[in-house]
């Protein structure tokens, strides 16, 4: 039987969205970038989305596992002990970016910032598949999947209009077909009419015009 994966859609969402920064720094000519380079924007969100959901994640889900397996979860909340030093890290690369003057100057620090940058990426993809494997696993020995849907529903509840904007966005930006006509229907059958319409708004910005007609029409079927 197919268990529920309260990670698959946010992670998804997380990928693409480390992919899409890791495209936009290797784009960037960062030894002549200005303080509001497009770039160092979107890295400095991508880091406080990803400190935010690290955030949620020991809140809602490894809690649910620590009177079960503590050492397992004091090991996964080291990792994002871990993670957010690499955060920090690249926040302080940032600014001295920022306040740098010269072009050999900023050179230097760019290539430093887009090194570990990469070593942020790895890291979080490696944690993001233990998070699907082995924390699923426990998740699925301990708990039903009611039990770990109204778990995901309090986290959901918890998040910031702006989180829950970011969310929703990169999950429109990673989601196959089937997934996001999974999740609209399931929507349009369950959620206030002013959040299902909110977030047809945001797919039809989103998703390419092809695309967003057939989710349209595989939601008029659906319900």
């Amino acid at each position: 039987m197919q268990r529920y994966n309260v990670f698959l859609q946010i992670h998804k969402g997380l990928r693409v969205m480390l992919y899409d920064t890791s495209t936009a720094l290797q784009q960037a000519d960062l030894e002549t970038a200005g303080p509001d380079h497009p770039a160092l924007k979107k890295l400095a969100a991508t880091l406080d989305f990803f400190d935010g959901h690290a955030h949620h994640e020991d809140t809602h889900v490894f809690s649910m596992l620590q009177q079960y397996e503590p050492e397992f979860v004091a090991a996964m909340e080291a990792e994002h002990v871990a993670d957010h030093a690499l955060s920090n890290e690249l926040r302080s690369l940032i600014l001295e970016l920022r306040q740098a003057t010269s072009p050999e100057e900023k050179y230097d620090i760019g290539t430093r910032l887009c090194h570990t940058f990469n070593a942020f990426t790895v890291f979080n993809l490696t944690h993001l598949h233990k998070e699907e494997t082995e924390v699923n696993e426990l998740l699925w020995k301990h708990y039903t999947d009611m039990d770990i849907i109204l778990a995901n529903r309090r986290l959901v509840a918890t998040l910031t209009p702006e989180e829950a904007q970011q969310s929703a966005y990169w999950m429109l930006r990673s989601g196959s077909d089937n997934e996001l006509a999974k999740l609209f229907a399931g929507m349009k059958a369950g959620a206030p009419p002013e959040a299902f319409d909110g977030l047809m708004a945001l797919a039809q910005e989103v998703l390419p015009a092809d695309r967003f007609e057939k989710l349209e029409s595989r939601i008029a079927v659906a319900v």
